[in-house]
């Protein structure tokens, strides 16, 4: 029997066509989105601490207006085969009387892979992905989208702002 040990891997984009959510708020004290990020992305994506990362932040508070800069990751893991990989960048500016504006992308990703040994296995896998296991990558998909719409409801209400009136667009 031909050996062809491998991993099938699949990457689903979960906001097809756009790719990633983006948002730009103007408020007051923009940079609170920034002290608050860790531990808001572990309760929206109901994580622990280890799978909630702060990958970068940087500051420039050296002119009238501080710039800040920020990057997470959330790693959503659903079963033994499929993550939802979730990247978060806020950047903004805020001048000296608080004042400001901050924008929030969030880009997330739904990781499949499975472990195959023979191009018998990969075929049977591709089957069972494309008929079984496909309810479930679609529910995923749904329950990431639902999440990236419940981040940018608390990220409003952490910044003060109103609420979006149709939270479904």
């Amino acid at each position: 029997m031909l050996c062809l040990t491998g991993k099938l891997k699949i990457k689903t984009d979960v906001l097809a066509p756009d790719r990633e959510f983006t948002a730009d708020y103007k408020c007051y004290h923009p940079t609170r989105i920034i002290h608050t990020m860790l531990e808001l992305v572990k309760m929206i994506w109901r994580v622990p601490s280890s799978q909630a990362y702060w990958d970068k932040v940087k500051w420039d508070a050296t002119s009238e207006q501080a710039d800040f800069y920020g990057e997470w990751r959330v790693i959503d893991k659903k079963d033994r085969y499929s993550k939802v990989v979730n990247k978060i960048v806020v950047m903004g500016t805020q001048g000296k009387d608080k004042n400001g504006k901050v924008t929030v992308k969030i880009k997330p990703t739904l990781e499949t892979e499975l472990d195959y040994k023979t191009v018998i296995d990969k075929v049977f896998l591709k089957m069972y992905l494309d008929t079984v296991y496909r309810k479930q990558i679609l529910q995923y998909v749904d329950l990431a989208q639902r999440r990236v719409k419940e981040f940018d409801h608390e990220v409003r209400k952490i910044l003060d702002i109103p609420l979006r009136e149709h939270p479904h667009k």
